[in-house]
């Protein structure tokens, strides 16, 4: 009978730039910087509502670009806690990984990232690569992805890969279906494996606005 096993993991996120943070939008700030200055605190309208009105009459918020440039880099470890005790905690794997996006017009974006892990149940050094090319608008973006992964990147029968097609469609606001298919392939001659998957992301997010109260 095997041991149950808790597992934990910690990790930190480096963000350089994010393009699709709201608060990073020139569309935003300069929003902002209006309120601040033409509709400065409610207490200086003589009118209640008057304050409320001038933030309304103020250029409309709009969304980030949905294939916003980003860059941020991320790592993390986990361990193993034999019977879910303290004491009997063990190091399972660690990983560092840069993340990064291109945007191209209102219709394109290009995304990668790269992967350092070290497993301590193989004592193996993995690295691998990633790169999606996407396509869409605010509703509706189909995508094609391939990986390529590997612990001795000299020896082409240890080369794991993926390709992958997928198509995100927005349900409702804050709401995404995503239904994606590929295939794992690796260098020594076995069957390509073939995959299917599907997701539904929700988002929960009330109404933008400002306050310069």
């Amino acid at each position: 009978m095997s041991t149950p096993t808790t597992l934990g993991s910690v990790g930190l996120r480096f963000v350089f730039f994010d393009g699709s943070d709201p608060l990073t939008d020139p569309n935003y700030v300069n929003r902002a910087a209006d309120a601040a200055t033409r509709c400065p605190t409610a207490d200086q309208f003589s009118d209640p509502a008057g304050h409320q009105k001038c933030l309304e009459n103020l250029p409309a918020l709009t969304s980030p670009a949905w294939n916003a440039n980003g860059l941020s880099l991320s790592m993390a470890t986990s361990g193993a806690f034999a019977n879910g005790s303290l004491r009997d905690r063990s190091w399972a794997d660690s990983a560092v990984w840069l993340t990064g996006s291109i945007g191209f017009l209102d219709t394109m974006q290009l995304s990668g990232a790269l992967e350092y892990l070290r497993s301590s149940e193989t004592s193996k050094n993995v690295v691998a690569g990633s790169a999606r090319f996407k396509y869409g608008g605010n509703s509706l973006r189909g995508y094609v992805e391939a990986t390529l992964a590997s612990d001795d990147p000299h020896d082409v029968e240890n080369r794991k890969g993926r390709l992958m097609i997928g198509l995100d469609v927005k349900v409702t606001k804050g709401t995404w279906l995503n239904a994606s298919v590929g295939g794992d392939y690796d260098f020594s001659g076995s069957p390509f494996g073939v995959f299917s998957l599907a997701s539904l992301k929700y988002a929960f997010a009330g109404t933008p606005g400002i306050s310069t109260d």
